[in-house]
């Protein structure tokens, strides 16, 4: 096989097709990648999995999985897994040796991972995930299913992310609360498993619930959209705080927005100069000071 060939098996090319960057740097983190963070030589995060497709023969895992908007299976509806339930030992498949081949059991506790408990996933949020690994591999864009101004792949993956980092922030902003409740009638409860504004970071349960409001988001046009924001009192501020300025579809919404940024200049106060003292002044000072040494 040609390097090619083999490069365009990697995650490498379709970064690059989605962020419109190129010669992404192989020793950082990238955009839209779960990384695989280790501790102590054991890793604490990176690949997925789904229990039912662990009882396929051959065990497969899909390259997508290892892309945060990945939060399903899409062939049996769960969400995927990422610990054993047991010990919360994180799936790891490079571990196998010669005398023991089985990826289906963890490499610390033994658990069958077939065997575990599955999470129902939400259809829209299958739906919203199946489009974006669409879009990525064909580079077409439904534009029934995405409001978006700009018909290229990076215009649709940026405003994706705007809007799931807006949900990340609903449990400290109640204006975002409303546009929630406005979408899916209450604001359901998950817990942040790394506040960092990570995507990439969060567990798979977050990232399913911002997937699946997102989703319910996208069911309406780009009018409607900003229609519920203002009615919300959602700001520029909280729309996002990233540099998206050559986004056209998150450009328009941000400037329909209200402006919530201080207007007034700071203002020095007192005009007293600042000058030296004389002397005698100085010599006051220390002997003062003196008294106490």
């Amino acid at each position: 096989m040609t390097y090619d060939e083999i490069n365009q098996m990697t995650l490498e090319p379709l970064i690059e097709r989605i962020t419109k960057k190129e010669h992404l740097n192989s020793k950082t983190a990238w955009t839209w990648v779960i990384p695989t963070g280790t501790r102590n030589r054991s890793r604490i995060n990176g690949l997925h999995f789904c229990p039912d497709c662990l009882g396929t023969s051959p065990v497969y895992f899909k390259k997508q999985w290892r892309l945060s908007w990945n939060v399903a299976c899409a062939r049996h509806g769960i969400l995927l897994q990422l610990h054993c339930p047991n010990c919360y030992t994180v799936f790891s498949p490079h571990l196998i040796d010669y005398r023991n081949t089985d990826v289906t059991s963890c490499k610390k506790c033994g658990l069958d991972l077939k065997k575990i408990e599955r999470t129902q996933a939400d259809r829209q949020a299958i739906s919203l995930q199946e489009q974006l690994n669409h879009a990525t591999t064909t580079g077409i864009i439904d534009l029934l299913v995405f409001p978006v101004l700009d018909k290229t792949i990076d215009e649709l993956f940026a405003t994706v992310r705007v809007f799931l980092h807006m949900f990340y922030k609903m449990n400290h902003c109640q204006a975002i609360q409303k546009v929630v409740i406005a979408l899916i009638g209450n604001v359901p409860e998950y817990k942040i498993q790394h506040p960092t504004g990570s995507l990439e970071m969060i567990d798979v349960e977050s990232r399913h619930v911002l997937m699946s409001i997102v989703a319910k988001l996208f069911k309406h046009d780009l009018a409607e959209i900003i229609a519920i924001l203002l009615d919300c009192k959602v700001t520029r501020q909280m729309f996002f705080d990233t540099n998206y300025e050559n986004s056209p579809t998150i450009k328009y919404i941000f400037e329909s927005l209200a402006d919530n940024a201080r207007s007034r200049l700071h203002v020095r106060h007192g005009n007293n100069k600042i000058e030296p003292k004389s002397k005698e002044h100085v010599e006051e000072m220390m002997n003062e000071i003196r008294k106490y040494l």
